[in-house]
Order: C-alpha cells, then structure tokens, then sequence
C-alpha cells in the first residue's frame, strides 16, 4: 500500500456556519397517542426550546395541539432541551416532560417523544 501526502482540501465545508433540522414528534402518554385521543386528551400544547438556557427562535411556541412531525430549520449544532407541556379544554396542565436532544448538521431522524402525565416529579415548576 503506497502512502500519499498530499492534504486534503476541504475549503468547501465550511463547519464554522454549518446549520441542523431537529424533527420531532410528540405522544402523549403512550407511543402513537395523538392529541385528541390522550385521557385526558390535550388541546393546547407549549414547548420550549433551549440550548445553554437560551430559547431557539420562535420558542417558547403555544397553541393548538397539533399531530404530526414538527421540524425547526437552521439549528446550531449541538446539545439542546426540549420542554413539552399538554393542557386540556379547561387550561389546566396534565402533561409535561422535559427532553434532552442533539443537533447534528443537516437533517437527523426524527425524535419520538413520549410526554407522561402529570405526577408533580416529571417537569418542575410550570
């Protein structure tokens, strides 16, 4: 085997500016459990995004629960926190989980996270 010591060029990965998509989808209480059908089913969800405590652009995101593969664009690479809380019709809290997810460059498969209800230990305070 012939050793060769020319270098390498790779100008054209430029990491400094290198950007990741997190995908993510959430269960409520059960893997595959879509908002509707949790017990008690969840009509408003909140979650929160953060990397070294600082929230992601567009988080803290409330409203509607919605089903389905969310997707947030243009991340920095790396460690982040994923908040999740579910409240039902009356406002009231009934899920919460807080994830530890990571960032690669470019698109990564999808998290599958699955939100308990609500025991007092699983999230802190609202």
């Amino acid at each position: 085997r012939q050793h060769d010591d020319r270098d390498l060029n790779c100008d054209f990965y430029d990491y400094a500016n290198m950007t990741g998509d997190l995908l993510f989808r959430i269960n409520w209480g059960a893997m595959g459990t879509r908002c509707a059908d949790a017990v008690p089913a969840v009509t408003t969800q909140r979650l929160t995004l953060t990397r070294e405590g600082t929230p992601a652009p567009n988080f803290p995101d409330e409203g509607a629960c919605e089903n389905g593969t969310r997707t947030v664009t243009d991340l920095t690479p790396g460690s982040y926190e994923l908040r999740v809380e579910g409240y039902d019709g009356s406002s009231d809290r009934q899920y919460c989980w807080v994830e530890q997810l990571r960032v690669g460059a470019g698109v990564q498969p999808s998290y599958q996270i699955v939100v308990p209800t609500l025991d007092g230990s699983n999230c802190g305070a609202p």
